[in-house]
């Protein structure tokens, strides 16, 4: 009977064992399957917020996109109607130009700049020659200050004054003016013209275009060209009227207000009379020979100066010589002198050897030619001072054979003075006072020193010591 109901108890609990185990395992499956779902729905998340963002960065972009997209067909579109607006100005311009019977004037255009180094009378007027031939043969006639300003456009003059650039300026001209046209004058000013031209014939007038360039000063205006705008206002009129009424509307033509200021007054009759005058005009025959004798006497003062800075260099390059050659020579006289002092010096030597030797014994000279009989030799206590004098300096290996203690001062320090290296076997006393004012006597002797070290390294020492 405890058989069976134990068995039925181990049953039992096996049985209920197992049931927990099945509930835990679905227990698990079912947080498993959880787990799992919820980390799709993780996923999915991301990838949608993913997808979101990437949206709304394309969004971005083709916004971004369309905006520049849009600045530059604005940009274009303001650019195009520039364009065509200065388009419609300049044609507008060049309309109310040809209403009124002139030529546009067309500026030269600026050419390279020139350095300021090559702005002076030696490389300066081939330069500026042909800048005139240039300037001259599109923008003819033109008077002599705006001809110098196109030319100075294109320098670079440093601080240079404007009476040095006028200087180079007239330089150049004098070079050009053989292959330009005739001289005109406008008042107190020279008018320049192309080579062939014929101011008598002269028969047009300029009017300014939009270009900033080409808009003159009244004052820069040639004679001729104001003759011109006068008879074509004269002749613009349906009935026959006085030059002088004809004034502003040339003044008009030629692109100033109609009233005329003080200014321009005075151009303005020599005008007049040239109008009412005969069609021709005599031309200028050169340019005016002060500027050419400037020039000249500006290359004779540069010449002068140059040659003064020549004859400057050679004397200083000749004061160099000069010196170096009585530096030389002093160099020679000291070498010559210590030769002579070394030469001295060495017979010195020889003779105080000499004498030494007559005062040493014979083995002391013996040993100062032939150190290597020294082992045949025991008699160092018998060597005088004079000896060791004359031996050490030369042999000084037989330091230690000498008692230092028992030469005479001045004895030693000849010795030492011969072969310093010698010094640390001289022997001297010091005297000093300690601190109650006692005076006490030092007996310096290196060697003796140096003899006591060695021996408490030899065993024969610590034997006789322990004895």
């Amino acid at each position: 009977m405890r058989f069976e109901s134990l068995l039925k108890k181990i049953v039992r609990t096996g049985i209920a064992a197992a049931e927990t185990g099945v509930k835990a395992v679905k227990n698990a499956k079912s947080a498993v399957e959880t787990a799992i779902a919820e980390a799709k729905a993780e996923e999915e998340r991301k990838k949608a917020a993913e997808a979101e963002a990437a949206r709304k960065r394309a969004e971005a972009a083709a916004a971004a996109r369309a905006r520049e997209e849009a600045a530059l067909a604005r940009r274009e579109a303001e650019r195009k109607a520039a364009a065509e607006k200065k388009a419609r100005e300049e044609a507008e311009a060049l309309e109310r130009i040809r209403r009124a019977g002139a030529t546009p004037y067309e500026p030269e255009e600026k050419g390279k700049t020139y350095h300021s180094s090559k702005f002076n009378l030696t490389a300066g007027p081939a330069i500026i020659r042909d800048q005139i031939l240039r300037i001259v043969g599109k923008e003819g006639p033109v008077t002599e200050s705006l001809l110098f300003e196109r030319a100075m456009e294109e320098w670079w003059t440093g601080d240079q004054t404007d009476d040095q650039r006028r200087l180079v300026f007239h330089a150049g001209l004098c070079l050009a003016i053989e292959s330009l046209g005739p001289l005109t004058s406008r008042l107190d000013e020279l008018v320049f013209w192309p080579a062939g031209a014929d101011p008598a014939a002269y028969d047009r007038f300029r009017a300014p275009t939009l270009d900033p360039r080409s808009r003159r000063a009244f004052d820069r205006i040639p004679l001729e060209e104001i003759v011109a705008a006068i008879r074509t206002e004269r002749a613009a009129s349906t009935k026959r009227v006085a030059y002088k009424a004809c004034l502003p509307g040339a003044l008009e033509r030629l692109g100033f207000p109609r009233d005329a200021t003080d200014e321009m007054q005075p151009a303005l009759d020599a005008a007049l009379r040239l109008a009412k005058g005969p069609d021709k005009r005599p031309a200028v025959a050169s340019l005016p020979k002060e500027w050419s004798e400037e020039v000249e006497a500006e290359k004779e003062r540069i010449r002068q100066k140059e040659e003064a800075e020549r004859k400057r260099r050679e004397a200083e390059e000749a004061r160099k010589r000069q010196e170096a050659e009585e530096r030389r020579k002093r160099r020679e006289e000291e070498a010559a002198r210590r030769r002579q002092q070394e030469e001295e010096e060495r017979r010195r030597r020889e003779e105080e050897e000499e004498r030494e030797r007559e005062a040493v014994s014979d083995w002391a000279a013996r040993l100062a030619e032939h150190p290597e009989e020294a082992e045949f030799f025991d008699g160092w206590s018998g060597f005088s001072p004079e000896d060791w004098i004359f031996l050490l300096p030369k042999q000084p290996q037989f330091a230690n054979k000498c008692r230092w203690g028992d030469l005479p001062e001045d004895a030693a320090d000849r010795i030492v003075a011969r072969c310093p290296k010698l010094r640390r076997y001289k022997v001297w006393d010091e005297t000093y006072e300690d601190e109650e004012g006692k005076k006490h006597t030092y007996h310096h002797d290196d060697a003796a020193v140096e003899r006591g070290i060695a021996a408490l390294g030899d065993p024969n020492f610590w034997k006789s010591f322990s004895s």
